[in-house]
Formats: structure tokens, C-alpha cells, sequence
């Protein structure tokens, strides 16, 4: 039975197959997660990373922890030749020596700038931006006053500089 529901999940998968003839990948026509992967059922309960299926069946078992990553960078790309295995460590390394990495204009502070959590809607915020406000004035450029703020509105003197110096609350 597990034999015949195995053999039933590879007939799926080679179905939802698509060579693509300039680079050679093999292009995943089923279902996409929110990240662009592939995904495939493995039997009627479990579903699998569609290129984590492809490598289990080509290459073998994956071991425990590790990721199966892209050489083609294209992550619906199931071809086995195309598929290697290595820690998140090595994934993130391959990323970022790729330059696939969100940074600048493509960092999602920049894409989806209402989805950062600024000054009192921040989780670890201590203090509101009226408190800012208050800080800013009672410090004005005073010296020696950080440690006496820093007392006072119960955060370290390095964060009292930080709101001072506008490295932090920049929105205020």
C-alpha cells in the first residue's frame, strides 16, 4: 500500500513537470507556496518542498536539518542536476554571493514601509513619543544629563543618546 501511494505521488509529480529548454530546468506546474516553491503531495496526509521531493526521489534521503538549494537559483526548478545539499548556513552564503538578497530599494522596509513597527507600535518600545519629546527638551544639549534622564525614564544612557542624537525615534 505505502509502495502504491509512493509510486502514485512520483507519477503525480513527473505530470506537473515542464522542461524548459534554454537553461535545462525542469519548471514545477503545481501548486506554489507565498515564497515561489514548488509544492507536492507525498501521500494523502503530508506535503513536501516540490524540489525536496525531486531530490528524495533522484538522489536520496535528505539528511536531518538540511536544505536541498537551488544551483539555478529558480526555486520552481525540480530538476535533480540542478539540486544540492547543503546547512542554511551554505544557503544563506550562495544568497548573498549571489546578490539575491533584500537590500536597499528591494528591503521590504522600503517595498512595504507600513508594515515597520516605528516608535511606540514597536513591541520592545519602553517609552511613547511624547516621552521622546520630553527627553529632547529636558536634555537639550546639556552635558552630564544623561545619566540623571536615563534614571528617570528607566533606559540605559546609550538609548537616552540615541533619542538625543535623533539615532533613534528618527520618525519624531
Amino acid at each position: 500500500m505505502v509502495r502504491n501511494t509512493l509510486k502514485n505521488s512520483i507519477e503525480k509529480f513527473y505530470n506537473k513537470i515542464s522542461p524548459e529548454p534554454n537553461t535545462g530546468c525542469w519548471l514545477w506546474e503545481g501548486n506554489l507556496n507565498e515564497h515561489g516553491y514548488g509544492f507536492a503531495p507525498t501521500n494523502e496526509l503530508k506535503m513536501i518542498s516540490a524540489h525536496r521531493f525531486s531530490y528524495a526521489i533522484h538522489k536520496g534521503k535528505i539528511p536531518k536539518g538540511k536544505c536541498v538549494l537551488h544551483a539555478c537559483d529558480k526555486p520552481i526548478c525540480v530538476k535533480p542536476d540542478h539540486l544540492f545539499i547543503g546547512t542554511q548556513q551554505d544557503n544563506i552564503r550562495d544568497k548573498v554571493r549571489k546578490n539575491r538578497q533584500a537590500k536597499g530599494l528591494t528591503h521590504g522596509s522600503v517595498t512595504h514601509p507600513e508594515i515597520v513597527r516605528k516608535g511606540s507600535n514597536h513591541h520592545k518600545s519602553k517609552v511613547d513619543e511624547e516621552t521622546v519629546l520630553k527627553i529632547r527638551k529636558e536634555h537639550d544639549g546639556k552635558h552630564g544629563i544623561g545619566v540623571y534622564l536615563s534614571n528617570k525614564y528607566g533606559l540605559s544612557q546609550s538609548q537616552i543618546c540615541c533619542i538625543v542624537k535623533r539615532r533613534g525615534w528618527k520618525h519624531v
